[in-house]
């Protein structure tokens, strides 16, 4: 979880940092003005312009002038598609922004909502900027406003869907870890014993290790393991999920940014989505505000689980397989954590960290 997020509703205020009734002590604003390394229009052109006049030789001339005042804008450009301060992503929209929005589904859907606002303002901003050049909007050529509007919208710097994302809420978040949890049953059965048998109380050991044993496998340090840790796997055993079936899961729940968890966006076909991850971390007791990393163990079929602290911290690989989701609401099948516990989502805020490895550490985790 970022830890530098300005705080909700603080706005800029000249030098001051308020909310709504903050003292709006800004500078004086000047419009922009065109500098002397910038292109202008030529007083023949600014005059043709004006009466209505185009052809080959204006738009030209007219294209250069804009583009070169759109680049020299602030941001360089313009900032089409506002995102006011309550609109956020809804839960559909929350999933596809986890999943890195491979079809560009949530770029398509957020862009036709925009597309209103990004028309009007784009003509306020050609009409602004021929207003500038010394030309009223009025009295040229359709041609040309729309020659302005088109470089306008080329420059276009908004980004709804970041924007969207960053005022949406922090969620209550799981992702799986490792493989799916009861892949190793079989194997597990026929050198260990039993998982499950209805009855005797001998198979919570059994399963303790096999949870132990999956965290390992999943790159969690369990040597590192407290005596706590090793208490709450116990527990995780006795009070989880009484039948151990093919729908049980382990995975890490945190509440937090979205942000955190998104995978990369891919920029071309065939580009790896993947993104690795490190949760908590933090000894038991600690005053620490990062927290500790908190893993589940759950049937979605009807809810029943149990959920524990580790103070070793958590790494793990998201991906499309395996990627970062609501714990309940959106795509999420069956019961989430919170449907069956009814949990204070603040409580399982965790810090989470990009883990980068070097080439000759992903070289050694491949051999």
């Amino acid at each position: 979880m970022s830890t530098q997020r300005q705080a909700a509703g603080a706005v800029k205020a000249g030098d001051k940092i308020g909310g709504q009734f903050a003292t709006l002590e800004r500078p004086t604003a000047f419009a922009p003005s065109i500098s002397d390394e910038t292109p202008t229009l030529s007083d023949e052109a600014r005059e043709r312009l004006s009466e209505g006049e185009w052809d080959d030789e204006l738009e030209a001339e007219l294209t250069a002038v804009a583009t070169a005042v759109a680049k020299a804008e602030v941001g360089g450009g313009y900032d089409l598609e506002f995102v006011d301060y309550d609109d956020h992503l809804n839960e559909e929209q929350i999933d596809a922004f986890l999943l890195g929005d491979p079809e560009c589904d949530l770029q398509n859907e957020i862009s036709d909502v925009f597309s209103e606002t990004r028309y009007n303002s784009t003509r306020r901003e050609a009409q602004e900027l021929l207003d500038g050049l010394g030309i009223d909007y009025i009295d040229v050529d359709g041609d040309a406003l729309e020659a302005v509007q088109e470089v306008v919208e080329n420059h276009n710097t908004s980004d709804p869907v970041r924007d969207l994302a960053k005022n949406t809420p922090s969620q209550l978040m799981r992702t799986q870890l490792g493989a799916d949890f009861m892949d190793n049953q079989t194997a597990w059965r026929d050198e260990h014993g039993p998982l499950y048998d209805g009855h005797d109380d001998a198979v919570y050991p059994s399963r303790a290790a096999y949870i132990t044993d999956h965290l390992q496998k999943a790159g969690v340090d369990t040597a590192s393991f407290t005596v706590e840790d090793r208490e709450n796997i116990s527990l995780l055993a006795t009070d989880g999920p009484y039948n151990w079936h093919e729908g049980v899961r382990l995975d890490v729940i945190w509440y937090g940014d979205i942000r955190d968890a998104q995978l990369p966006v891919p920029q071309h076909d065939g580009d790896k989505q993947e993104r690795k991850v490190m949760f908590g971390g933090k000894p038991y007791g600690s005053r620490d505000s990062t927290g500790q990393a908190r893993i589940v163990l759950l049937d979605p079929m009807n809810g029943s689980g149990y959920e524990v602290p580790l103070s070793t911290p958590i790494t793990t690989s998201l991906s499309k397989d395996r990627p970062a989701h609501l714990d309940s609401g959106g795509s999420t099948h069956g019961y989430g954590w919170d449907d069956a516990a009814g949990v204070y989502k603040p409580a399982y805020a965790v810090e989470v960290v990009d883990v980068v490895e070097t080439d000759a550490q992903s070289e050694e985790i491949a051999a």
